[in-house]
């Protein structure tokens, strides 16, 4: 039987990675982009969602959370860097 170890990743980044690049995908698609401005918009939602991981951290918010990943912050985060990227 072949055994395939996955990586030892926290969940909550694997979260954050799911999470993230769904967002940069969706937008990329809605906007009708190529395969490049795909990357770009995978890379830029993951960059702003943890930016957003980041800054409610700091700020040590505590609202919709699942598990250590702030849901809400990320999002916006992943948003916002979205728009700014492709702008």
């Amino acid at each position: 039987m072949l055994n395939l170890n996955l990586p030892n990743l926290p969940y909550d980044t694997a979260l954050s990675l799911v999470i993230a690049s769904v967002l940069g995908l969706v937008y990329a698609f809605f906007r009708g982009a190529t395969l490049p401005r795909f990357i770009v918009s995978v890379l830029a939602s993951c960059a702003g969602f943890f930016l957003g991981q980041l800054i409610a951290n700091a700020l040590q918010f505590q609202f919709m959370m699942v598990g250590g990943v702030h849901l809400i912050e990320g999002v916006l985060g992943s948003l916002l860097l979205l728009l700014v990227v492709n702008s």
